[in-house]
């Protein structure tokens, strides 16, 4: 009777596992950490972590799609009427600043 038992115990304990991973990884796919609109149809997003930051071109479907110019270590943004610019720590150097001009649609 107490093999029945361990069995089942360890049956349902197998279970909560299997269960619980499903569900953490079902959540751990929703939405950005960050999503900012920046300027016209340009977007900041961070996927997982803010330090993984990008810039993204916001479609009407509502997807966002990017070439990963100046992820995943943007850490500023800003933009004028004719550029949006992105200051990046390359490879993750925080010693090292980089600055990238984008041309903005004059439409």
């Amino acid at each position: 009777m107490a093999r029945s038992t361990a069995r089942t115990t360890g049956a349902r304990n197998a279970m909560t596992r299997v269960a619980s991973v499903f569900c953490t990884l079902l959540l751990s796919g929703c939405g950005f950490v960050h999503d900012e609109k920046l300027v016209a149809r340009y977007q900041l997003v961070a996927v997982d972590a803010n330090n993984e930051m990008s810039l993204c071109w916001h479609l009407d479907n509502g997807n966002c799609v990017g070439d990963g110019l100046g992820g995943p270590t943007l850490f500023a943004a800003g933009y004028n009427d004719k550029f949006v610019v992105e200051a990046v720590h390359p490879e993750s150097n925080r010693s090292r600043t980089v600055y990238y001009y984008i041309l903005r649609d004059q439409k």
